[in-house]
């Protein structure tokens, strides 16, 4: 059997002993934490923008991806073209390093209907393969200075 003894705790020893467990919270929260500035989370970026023209016209409605090598662990990024212009600064822009170019292009914008409208009309791909799916293109980014990039597609 166990026998609990009782003990009565000044106001003073009490507020001591809650003090000691706040200053043990608080340097161990220091310690997992750190105490220098909080740092950037995720790869290096820099911002990238310009213009996207195909057989010399801007490319209306489309997308451009920049793709990171494989195993690289970057994520890919991208932005939508709009009268043959991009601005890819969400999230503060491209990872730095050497990426390959995906772009896709219509000439109308794509609508939002959804898998459930099986018999609407599907736009036909205004720019060639050879720029998306089986793209050569590449881009290098560094963190110097935002980057204007202009893409004429033949």
């Amino acid at each position: 059997m166990f026998h609990f003894s009782r003990q009565r705790l000044s106001i003073s020893a009490l507020a001591i002993r809650i003090a000691g467990t706040y200053s043990f919270m608080a340097m161990v929260s220091m310690t997992l934490c750190g105490c220098s500035e909080s740092q950037p989370v995720g790869p290096e970026r820099s911002p990238v923008s310009g213009t996207i023209t195909f057989a010399g016209k801007p490319v209306p409605f489309g997308t451009v991806s920049f793709i990171p090598p494989e195993g690289s662990g970057l994520p890919v990024s991208g932005a939508e073209i709009q009268d043959g212009q991009y601005d890819c600064s969400k999230n503060g822009g491209v990872p730095v390093g050497k990426h390959r170019v995906e772009i896709n292009g219509w000439s109308t914008p794509p609508t939002d209907q959804g898998a459930a409208d099986l018999t609407a009309p599907t736009q036909a791909p205004l720019i060639p393969k050879k720029y998306n799916t089986q793209s050569e293109l590449t881009l290098s980014v560094d963190s110097s200075n935002p980057l204007v990039k202009d893409f004429d597609l033949k």
